[in-house]
């Protein structure tokens, strides 16, 4: 038994309903039409036997060709994981898909997880994290920059990171502390080992937050400071310049 999540209603909110499919039988209201989703979140396909969740691959891309496919992971999964030869097998013959690794600490990249992921990109499958800020766990620069690096040598792309609200209180990051971290990675590290930071409210609805450098924009041009801490000003071109 996987949770189907659409995470794309067709207007483009994010839904948070969930759908419970029986990869055996299918028979769900999900596979009774043609679906205009442009994403669908399969979660805890780790625990799956392989065969069922290859029939419901090939199900949900007869439903919907273009769609995007997702495979959620957590990392305390990859302890046993799931046969990659098969898995690169199915996500291949379902793309556009992909696997989508939940990891919040360099503690979850244990041998056999990254033995896992190495045997996935050699086969060309696309890997992406996401990580959730908790207080007290992994809401230090160092520790994120450690996770981060650690997932791109490994193939795998930082997509998210996440200020969840509906942590317990204990857990939660102050106000802005995602956005403090964000500035401390960016332009240290790699660019793409910088993910995007969202923030998610109790529906699940995420809302995606950008750190500015830019401190005035005016018809003179861009005003603001770097990474460093160095002040920049960028004048507007005129257009003949072009």
């Amino acid at each position: 038994m996987l949770w189907c999540l659409p995470p794309l209603r067709k207007s483009g909110g994010r839904s948070g309903k969930l759908f419970t499919v029986a990869a055996k039988r299918g028979t769900t209201d999900f596979f009774g039409k043609k679906t205009r989703w442009r994403e669908v979140t399969l979660l805890e396909t780790a625990r799956c036997p392989s065969l069922e969740l290859g029939r419901l691959l090939a199900r949900l891309r007869e439903g919907a060709a273009g769609m995007v496919i997702r495979l959620e992971i957590a990392a305390e999964d990859l302890t046993q994981p799931p046969p990659a030869v098969e898995w690169a097998g199915m996500l291949r013959r379902a793309a556009p898909a992909f696997v989508h690794l939940v990891i919040n600490h360099p503690t979850g990249l244990t041998a056999p997880a990254l033995a896992w992921l190495a045997q996935l990109g050699r086969q060309g499958i696309p890997l992406v994290s996401e990580t959730f800020l908790e207080c007290g766990v992994n809401d230090r620069g160092a520790v994120l920059r450690e996770l981060f690096l650690a997932l791109l040598k490994s193939g795998v792309r930082p997509y998210y990171l996440i200020e969840p609200a509906w942590s317990p209180p204990a857990r939660r990051v102050a106000p802005g502390a995602g956005l403090e971290l964000i500035r401390e990675l960016r332009g240290w590290i790699s660019g793409l080992a910088v993910p995007q930071l969202v923030r998610e409210n109790r529906e699940g609805v995420r809302e995606v937050l950008i750190p500015s450098y830019v401190t005035r924009l005016d018809e003179e041009g861009a005003e603001g400071a770097n990474y460093r801490g160095e002040r920049f000003f960028y004048p507007h071109l005129p257009p003949e310049s072009g």
